[in-house]
Order: structure tokens, then C-alpha cells, then sequence
């Protein structure tokens, strides 16, 4: 059926059209028909028709490349390859316009091995791709008719920067027939690009839906396809008699089947290969350019031999690395790389002066760099080391880097240019992880110390979702170790405490954490006994420089520090995304850990207290918080309401969890070993919805990291002058007794 946004196509089948191109002899010596022109701006579009075997004149060759130079592409080639001509040809190329290719086949098949098939490939049409290339195009097409179709496959083969085929009336049989060549399966399977095939009556069946060329062709590319034409015979797109309703009905459909799949697969995104080494070095910028843009790319990281083969086989531009290929067409050059990717992702401003300023980022950075690469040459270690650092002294590193931090320190909004994240703030970042990761002799970790808004900047990057995902799929890679953010520090005593829901919301959420747990350590008898928290005690005396306010627990991320249980629980909400999704939730949550808070001083009050009778105390608490108008029934009631909402109980704000469901199951999980203990009723057993919430939020697939660590199994619930709990899983723990948990910190 034709298609309706094609509505000039009768206007190309009039037996009087006239073509809108000329003649010319483009670069390598190709005489050629071209249509079209590249345009001043934006991507260019290239088609190249290779005409059967009565040229680039014969036939509706040329009134075919205008209608594609009209629908598809911005520019068509015709090229006259079929030399020297059968009987002068059709204006010097292939055979006659009236040759019987019937009655004359013997003719036909000697004039056909004598061709030069190899410079046609080789020399004419990939001069043709060249030109293309220096016009602009940045994707191509090969249109190919009878034997035309076996010169494009020939070309697509060798040549990774065909886009995609369109193959009419194809005769890849030919060359096996005529030269004894490779069988037309063996020449599609050399194809990676995409091919429509569209056949006629009396075209094989190998090139028919199921046929064992077109089934060839979908093994290398999916989106391969054949469209037959069960009622046409071989030539009819460019020969067919158009009087005939059907024979114009069938042109017209195969042309504008052709236009549907060649601006298909233009539209289509590029094709990316990155190539570069193992180390992140100057490539890093554009892989995660990329990986932030969602844009697909091939990595391709080679080792030193590799990369020597690669130059002596001619792979690589100017014998550099990073290397970028888009559609089989080669970019090198670090910067120019990252600013196509950033053009690509939409990380590139599209604001000249913005863009003008990430140039100078880049540049910068570049500099910055260069620096240290009399170093990379010193063999001695040491001498080495003392280089860098003598370079991390210099005025030139100082300057470039007090630039940098000025910008950051003067932007409302975190990125240096704009308000926006660009391609100079993934570059800083990739920058500054690399330095700060330990593999340069000289260069450790504290690089950024004297540089706050820098060390801030490098963690914000490394936060954002796409990178860090990346980087939690690299695990164990050293050299990229620093590429994640830095761990937020959660601070306690040596127990689980007020400290566990933290420690398990943080691990739930898939943060690096790094846990200073201070323990109390038994005082002599001499000294009067008991324990001591000097540990913690001597720690907060420093940390009171930072914040006032200083108390466990606290949570170090970057330069901040965060103290104070509920104060810890809404910012890691927040940072999570674990802190409800509208303003009524987030009510809630702050409601919800009050509510908590409370429940834990009344526990505190009891593990702490001094009691001639604890199993009654603890009794007496747990029927405190059980009654009819304590602090359980009012979080049960709304675990209920979340149900009713359409939760199915695990998560207090009803289908996502959020900060209290932590601070709400490891007090509850306390209170339920208390009750074993002392062999007193469960807290939640009366209570079916708070019950269903400790089983379901247990069993969430991203606890079982907390659950299954010794932060869990291994640290008691309270502090060594605890009633209950003081000692693993609920135990007592006495003066004496070994306390293997104090170890667990890191």
C-alpha cells in the first residue's frame, strides 16, 4: 500500500522526467550523477545508488536518486562503475538500453567476469564513501539494483560505516556463478548493517521471507527483512512498463518501502565504539559522558599488544588513543571526543558563550595535566613520588586548582558551568578520582583536603545515579576505587542500639559506609571499676570543632556532620529517597520517628535502670508500650491505614519505605528477643499488622546485606552496663567475658 507522506511519488514515475542533478567527477577520479547538497548545519545524510548493469543513465535510475534525495537523504550518488561498456553501453557505462539480457545471457555473464570487480569495491565506491564523508555525512546507504546490490554488499562488507543496505532485485548469486566466488550466504554473513531485500517473481528464493540468504542476513541484523513481489519480474523498480496499474502500483510501493527503512534507520542513534585501555586516563570523560546520557556504546579496552597490532594494521587514525568511533567513523583527540559525546547526551551547552566556557574547563584540566607528564618517565619510585609532589606544590597546579574551587565556591547550583550538569563537571570529576586514587607514586587520597567545594563537587558526581550504578558493577578494580563517592561515616558505641536502623538503612540503599563503632572498656579495680567511654569521650572533644553539637549518633558524609538520632534518620532519608514522595508523607515520616523516639526512651529507661526485679520491669515495659492507648497500637493502627491505602504491610507509608521502617524494626526486633529472653508474650503478637510488617520488611531482598552482616549478628543490642542485651543475641555480658564485637569497625 503506498504510503500517504509520499504524495510526489507519480510525479518521478512520468515516463518525461527530467533529472534536477548533474554530472560530475568527484575526488578519485568517479564520474557520477548527484542530487542534493550538504546542509550548513546539523547531521548530513548520504546515499549512494549503484545502478544494474545498464548504468548510471539507464533506465529510472536517476529520477529514483532525486525521489531519494527528495524523502531521505541530502545527498545521492549515482557513479558510473560498469567500464569498459557492453557495445558503448548506455552513455559509456554498462550495456545498452534495449540489450536483450535474455536472448543474450552468454554475452551478458563473459562481459560481466571480465569487469574489474575489485577496483569497483575498493577504489570507486570507496572513493564514493570518502566524498560522502568529507561533505559531512555522518551516515550512509547503499542502494544497490541487480548488480548493483552485489557491489553494495561487497562494500557494506568491508566497510563499517554503511548505515544500512537496500538490495532490489539483488544478485549476490552472481559472483559464484560467474568467478566461482563465495556462495550469496557466505557474502551476506560478511554483513553487519541492516538490509532490506526486495524481490520479484523470478528472483531466487534465497532472498524471499525465509529464504537462506535473507535468513543470513537476520542472523547478522535482526532488523533485516525481505519484501517480495510475487506479480513483478527481475528489473521492474528501474524497467517495468509504468502503464500497467500493477507495475506502477509496485514501483511506487517498493520506493517508498525503501524511503520507510532507509530514514528508519537514519533516525536511528550512532552506532559508538570507544577504544581505549584498561585505566580510565583520558577516555574516562566519555565513557561516562555516555553512561550519564544513556547513550549505548561499545567499550572496547585493549592491552599494549593490542594496541601495537592496531597501528601496524592502519586501525587507528594518527596512532592515538582514546579512539571514538561513530558508525565506522573515526574520532580521536580526548576533548573533541568528550564534546561530540556531550553533543550527543545533551551535556554540551548548546549556548555559545556556555559552551565556550566548558571549552575552557577542559583546556584547563588538559593543562593541568600535562603537568605531571615529565613524571610518568622518572623509573625510580621515589624520584618519582618526590616529582609529583613537587608538582602538587607548584604554582601552575595551585593556581589551575584554586580555579577550579573559586568557581565551585561562587555556583548557586554545585556545577561550574551554568546551572546544569555538563561534560566539565563529569571531567573535573574524572580528573580528581583518578589523582585521588593512589596508583601515581606521590599522589594519595588527601589530593582535595585543602580544597572543600572540590571534595564536595567530586562526591555530588559520584552520587548521581548513572554513576553510581556504573561503579558498583566494577567492583574490585583499584584503579577506579576512588570513582566512588566517599563513604558516609555512622558513628555509635560498639552495640546496635540507636545505631542499627541507621547502619541498615544506609546498606539498604546500597551506600558505601564506613562504621566508627567506640567501645566502653572495663576500668581497673584500682581505678574504682566499672567501664569507661574515654574511646568516644576523646573523639568528641575533636569533633566538637566541626559541630557543636556532637553526640552519638552521628554521620560524617563529606563535610558535613550530622548528629542527633532523628536528625541522622531524615537527612539519609532524604539523601536516599527513602524520605516519603509527597508533603503528607514527609509529615509522617517526622511524626513516625517521634513516636519511635519516644519507644526507645521508655527501652532505654529499662536496659539502663537499676531493678531489684528485671524480669517485672521488663514485663511491666513491655505492657506499657501494648496498652490500649501506648505507643505500639497507634503504629500498628497505621500500618493498617497503609494496608487499606494498598500496601501489603510492609513499608509504613504503605508501597515504598522510608526512613522510620528502619528505626521502627530494629526497636521492635529488640523488644521481640527481650520477650524470648525472659519468656514473656512477643510485643507485636496482638498486633497482626505490626507482626506482618517485621516478617514482610525483613524478607526485602535489599536487607539481607545488613541482616547477614556482623553489624547484625554479632553486635549486641546495648551497651556492657546494660540489664538485657548486653552480650550477643540478647545475653548479659559480665565483667571478664571475652567482647569480640569492640573489633568491629571499618
Amino acid at each position: 500500500m503506498a504510503s500517504p507522506l509520499l504524495p510526489d511519488t507519480q510525479s518521478y514515475l512520468c515516463a518525461t522526467y527530467v533529472g534536477k542533478g548533474h554530472e560530475e567527477t568527484v575526488p578519485g577520479g568517479v564520474q557520477c550523477y548527484i542530487v542534493g547538497r550538504s546542509p550548513h548545519d546539523g547531521p548530513c545524510r548520504g546515499v549512494v545508488l549503484l545502478p544494474d548493469i545498464r548504468g548510471f543513465q539507464g533506465g529510472r535510475i536517476r529520477a529514483v536518486a532525486d525521489f531519494l534525495a527528495r524523502y531521505t537523504a541530502d545527498i545521492v550518488l549515482v557513479p558510473k562503475l560498469l567500464a569498459p561498456p557492453l557495445d558503448r553501453g548506455t552513455q559509456g557505462d554498462g550495456v545498452p538500453e534495449d540489450f536483450d539480457d535474455v536472448d543474450q545471457q552468454d554475452r551478458l555473464h563473459a562481459w560481466l567476469r571480465l569487469l574489474p570487480w575489485k577496483e569497483c569495491v575498493d577504489h570507486k565506491i570507496h572513493s564514493l564513501l570518502v566524498h560522502l564523508k568529507a561533505l559531512g555525512a555522518s551516515k550512509i546507504a547503499l542502494v544497490g539494483c541487480g548488480v548493483g546490490g552485489l557491489l553494495a554488499t561487497l562494500a557494506a562488507a568491508t566497510n563499517p560505516t554503511v548505515s544500512c543496505l537496500c538490495l532490489i532485485s539483488p544478485s549476490l548469486h552472481l559472483l559464484e556463478l560467474l568467478l566461482g566466488g563465495p556462495s550469496p550466504e557466505a557474502l551476506a554473513a560478511r554483513v553487519s548493517s541492516p538490509v532490506l531485500l526486495l524481490s520479484a517473481r523470478d528472483d531466487s528464493r534465497t532472498y524471499w521471507p525465509g529464504g537462506t540468504v535473507t535468513d543470513t542476513f537476520r542472523q547478522r541484523n535482526l532488523e533485516s527483512r525481505s519484501e517480495p513481489f510475487a506479480e513483478m519480474r527481475r528489473g521492474f523498480v528501474l524497467h517495468g512498463e509504468l502503464h500497467n496499474a500493477t507495475v506502477h502500483r509496485d514501483v511506487r510501493q517498493a520506493l517508498e518501502l525503501a524511503v520507510v527503512f532507509l530514514k528508519e534507520h537514519f533516525r536511528k542513534p550512532p552506532k559508538l565504539r570507544l577504544t581505549y585501555f584498561s585505566i580510565p586516563g583520558r577516555a574516562e570523560m566519555t565513557r561516562l559522558t555516555l553512561i550519564v546520557g544513556g547513550v549505548a556504546f561499545e567499550d572496547r579496552r585493549v592491552t599494549r599488544g593490542q594496541w601495537e597490532e592496531m597501528k601496524s594494521r592502519g586501525d587507528v587514525t594518527v596512532q592515538q588513543l582514546p579512539m571514538l568511533e561513530v558508525d565506522g567513523h573515526k574520532l580521536c583527540q580526548s576533548k573533541a571526543i568528550v564534546r561530540y559525546a556531550g553533543r550527543l547526551t545533551g551535556l554540551y551547552p548548546s549556548d555559545p558563550f556556555l559552551g565556550a566556557e566548558v571549552d575552557m574547563v577542559l583546556d584547563m584540566l588538559f593543562d593541568r595535566l600535562q603537568l605531571f607528564t615529565p613524571t610518568v618517565s622518572i623509573e625510580n619510585p621515589l624520584a618519582a613520588a618526590t616529582s609529583r609532589q613537587t608538582v602538587l606544590k607548584s604554582d601552575g597546579f595551585c593556581r589551575l586548582t584554586g580555579f577550579f574551587e573559586d568557581r565551585l565556591c561562587h555556583s548557586a547550583s554545585g556545577f561550574l558551568v551554568g546551572g546544569r550538569l555538563t561534560v566539565a563537571d563529569i571531567a573535573l570529576y574524572a580528573d580528581h578520582s583518578a589523582l585521588c586514587g593512589g596508583w601515581l607514586d606521590g599522589i594519595d587520597e588527601k589530593l582535595l583536603e585543602p580544597y572543600p567545594n572540590l571534595q564536595r563537587h567530586r562526591n555530588f558526581i559520584a552520587s548521581l545515579p548513572a554513576i553510581k550504578v556504573h561503579y558498583v558493577k566494577v567492583q574490585g578494580d583499584s584503579l577506579r576505587a576512588k570513582f566512588k563517592p566517599d563513604p558516609i561515616v555512622i558513628g555509635y558505641w560498639s552495640i546496635q542500639g540507636l545505631g542499627a536502623g541507621l547502619r541498615m538503612m544506609a546498606m539498604y540503599a546500597g551506600a558505601p559506609i564506613r562504621v566508627e563503632n567506640f567501645k566502653l572498656t572495663e576500668k581497673p579495680e584500682e581505678e574504682g571499676g566499672g567501664f569507661s567511654g574515654k574511646e568516644w569521650f576523646t573523639e568528641k572533644a575533636a569533633m566538637k570543632l566541626r559541630n557543636p553539637l556532637s553526640n552519638l549518633p552521628f554521620l560524617i558524609d563529606g563535610e558535613l556532620v550530622i548528629c542527633q538520632s532523628n536528625a541522622c534518620y531524615a537527612y539519609l532519608g532524604r539523601k536516599f529517597g527513602l524520605w516519603g514522595d509527597t508533603p503528607l508523607e514527609q509529615i509522617l515520616c517526622e511524626e513516625l520517628l517521634g513516636e519511635l523516639s519516644d519507644l526507645k526512651s521508655l527501652n532505654s529507661a529499662f536496659v539502663y535502670g537499676q531493678h531489684d526485679d528485671v524480669l517485672g520491669a521488663a514485663a511491666q515495659l513491655l505492657a506499657k508500650l501494648t496498652h490500649k492507648n501506648g505507643i505500639l497500637p497507634k503504629i500498628d493502627a497505621t500500618l493498617r491505614e497503609s494496608t487499606e491505602k494498598g500496601g501489603a504491610g510492609a513499608f509504613l507509608l504503605g508501597t515504598h519505605a522510608s526512613a522510620p521502617d528502619f528505626a521502627l524494626w530494629t526497636i521492635l526486633h529488640q523488644l521481640q528477643v527481650m520477650a524470648r529472653v525472659f519468656d514473656l508474650p512477643s510485643p507485636s503478637s496482638t498486633f497482626p499488622h505490626l507482626d506482618v510488617f517485621m516478617r514482610l520488611f525483613a524478607a526485602q531482598p535489599e536487607n539481607s546485606k545488613y541482616l547477614d552482616s556482623p553489624l547484625h549478628t554479632q553486635l549486641p543490642f546495648n551497651n556492657k552496663t546494660a540489664c538485657f542485651g548486653s552480650a550477643p543475641d540478647g545475653a548479659t555480658f559480665h565483667p571478664g567475658m571475652p567482647a569480640p564485637f569492640d573489633q568491629l569497625s571499618g
